[in-house]
């Protein structure tokens, strides 16, 4: 690999070979760190129901119309207080594990560092979003179902 800016970042082509080493693999998750930046893949887990999403293309802005307060963009004058949860990857946001099941956190519930809070779909892969500390959920920025960005706002923890 190069050295310039761009051999920090992965490239599709890297993503999707990796992804189809652990698929053939017996490992269950994989995680590749690049600089600042971190890769985790992990398989869905055994019995888990895989879900066709139609995610829109992306066009900047472009957020739902509709939504419940709960599930607002935060602004920098009204960010909420606490520790922000992002996104690691672009993908679809789900709160629980399966359409039937519970969603693994509520607003309010207590939360130990390392607990799944969501989990978010890329490439048929549902990765595992993890609290990065212990605390109080006070803020759940993204609707079950939603797109979500690299970077963007999924639960504030304080």
């Amino acid at each position: 690999m190069d050295n310039d800016q761009n051999s920090r970042y992965f490239t599709i082509a890297e993503i999707r070979k990796l992804i189809t080493l652990l698929e053939e693999s017996n490992l269950h998750d994989l995680c590749i760190r690049r600089g600042e930046h971190k890769l985790k893949l992990a398989k869905a887990p055994s019995g888990a129901q895989t879900q066709a999403v139609t995610v829109p293309a992306h066009t900047p802005q472009s957020q739902p119309q509709t939504q419940t307060p709960q599930a607002q963009d935060a602004t920098d004058a009204q960010k909420p207080e606490g520790v922000a949860v992002n996104s690691p990857m672009v993908g679809t946001f789900y709160r629980a594990p399966s359409p039937s099941t519970p969603s693994f956190v509520e607003l309010g519930h207590e939360v130990e560092e390392g607990q799944v809070l969501c989990i978010v779909e890329a490439m048929k892969m549902m990765n595992q979003i993890k609290a990065p500390a212990s605390g109080r959920i006070t803020h759940i920025a993204v609707e079950n179902g939603s797109p979500v960005e690299y970077g963007q706002d999924l639960f504030y923890i304080s």
